[in-house]
């Protein structure tokens, strides 16, 4: 067996693989042609994941760089996944935290609404997501603290409207 084995989940018509990459484990997620992957920020502080406990279709993830602590909960949705994340900070040296996801296809949006939602923004080819969860200029943080972000990953056919005001 592997020091470090290969977790593969489905759900709905999305499949979501973590596999170990370089020092840690990488998650890509594929539904048909769509394809997207998770990717270090070198700018802001990104979630590292050194290990990983599979409890049925529910995954847990946990590690640790040199400022952050991090840990996840992945659950499967009817198609897509809902992501969990928690990160203890121990020192602010970027710039803030989030998430990046590289490819094409799929949907990601914030699983909350309100003040302390992830922010989800795409790249004008829309081959990068990137979901923020805390910019350093526009929040007063004093490490340390935790911040934890909730997001969901769907097929784009699946994906929830962003939530709308009532009309006057």
């Amino acid at each position: 067996m592997s020091a470090h084995p290969t977790f593969v989940v489905q759900s709905g018509h999305v499949e979501l693989t973590l596999a170990w990459r370089d020092d840690r484990y990488q998650q890509l997620l594929a539904a048909g042609d769509a394809r997207r992957e998770s990717e270090l920020i070198k700018c802001l502080h990104s979630p590292v994941f050194t290990e990983v406990h599979q409890q049925g279709d529910l995954l847990f993830l946990s590690g640790a760089d040199r400022d952050c602590h991090w840990s996840a909960s992945i659950e499967p949705l009817p198609d897509g996944f809902l992501f969990d994340v928690a990160c203890r900070v121990k020192a602010m040296r970027y710039g803030g935290i989030a998430a990046m996801y590289v490819g094409t296809g799929l949907a990601f949006e914030p699983a909350e609404s309100g003040a302390l939602a992830p922010r989800v923004e795409g790249s004008a080819d829309g081959a990068c997501i990137l979901i923020v969860a805390l910019e350093a200029s526009r929040t007063q943080v004093t490490p340390p603290c935790t911040v934890r972000f909730r997001y969901r990953c769907t097929t784009a056919t699946t994906a929830r409207a962003p939530a709308r005001p009532p009309a006057p």
